[in-house]
């Protein structure tokens, strides 16, 4: 009678304990599960390798970013997989005035994360925004959804350029993948007597790059010259320093160091 009552309490004890450490963090669906309310952290599935499988779950991990107004960063989605072996179709529920996420909005059977371009426009709300990716996995079951935060920053006021020079150049570091193609900011900043006009153009270019056309001339009154950079499909992952070169009319030239990577193909 004694051994019968204290196996019954060791039962009691141990359903107690796993009531006691389930996590908050989300609701758990798909196949042989209940359809719950309030978010889910993590989805179930079928595991596209092996048949159904009723433990196959995966959780999204999306990086947090900043970026200013008139500009653009890099959003990371990453995923776990727990025996889940199918493709995951992304979507944002959640808005920015003047804001874009754009990119390959799914995660491959064979992907382990997607990189998105976020961009910010001249009226993009400032402040910290929480936002919500969702994921719904290509074999059913209810999405996983996970938070992240974009903080937008204020664009910064027009630049000068350095005491007692005519001109000064700015341009942004270049991430760019092996068969893509993007345009590319050359900015001018004249000193208040300068009225030259200038000649922008890049030193020199990493193997299997082109840049259309290869100089502008920056006119007086004109602040910015416009390029556009293609990187052929088979050009090798790499990651240099280069040089934007800006020669005045009359006088010595300015020069700009960037880093300029090249990314394997999107797959």
């Amino acid at each position: 009678m004694r051994s019968w009552y204290a196996g019954l309490m060791i039962l009691a004890l141990v359903g107690f304990t796993s009531g006691c450490n389930k996590s908050n963090s989300g609701t758990a669906g798909g196949p042989g599960v209940g359809h719950g309310s309030g978010p889910a952290a993590s989805a179930r599935g079928h595991n596209n390798a092996g048949g159904a499988k009723a433990n196959a779950t995966f959780n999204l991990k999306p990086s947090n970013l900043s970026v200013t107004q008139g500009e653009k960063a890099q959003l990371t989605i990453g995923i776990d997989r727990h025996q889940f072996g199918g493709s995951v179709k992304l979507t944002f529920p959640t808005k920015i005035k003047d804001v874009t996420i754009t990119g390959p909005m799914e995660i491959g059977m064979d992907q382990n994360e997607a990189t998105l371009e976020v961009a910010a426009g001249p009226n993009a709300e400032v402040g910290e925004h929480q936002m919500m990716v969702q994921g719904e996995g290509s074999t059913g079951g209810p999405p996983a959804e996970a938070p992240f935060t974009i903080t937008v920053k204020a664009a910064s006021s027009a630049k000068s350029p350095p005491a007692g020079a005519a001109f000064d150049v700015t341009g942004k570091d270049i991430t760019i993948a092996a068969g893509d193609a993007a345009e590319y900011e050359v900015g001018i900043h004249r000193a208040e007597a300068s009225k030259e006009a200038v000649k922008v153009g890049f030193a020199s270019l990493p193997e299997g790059v082109t840049v259309t056309p290869k100089t502008v001339t920056v006119e007086p009154g004109k602040t910015n010259a416009t390029f556009k950079i293609a990187v052929a499909a088979n050009a090798a992952p790499s990651t240099s320093q280069r040089e934007i070169v800006a020669t005045p009319t009359e006088g010595n030239a300015v020069k700009k160091q960037i880093t300029f990577k090249i990314n394997p193909p999107r797959k």
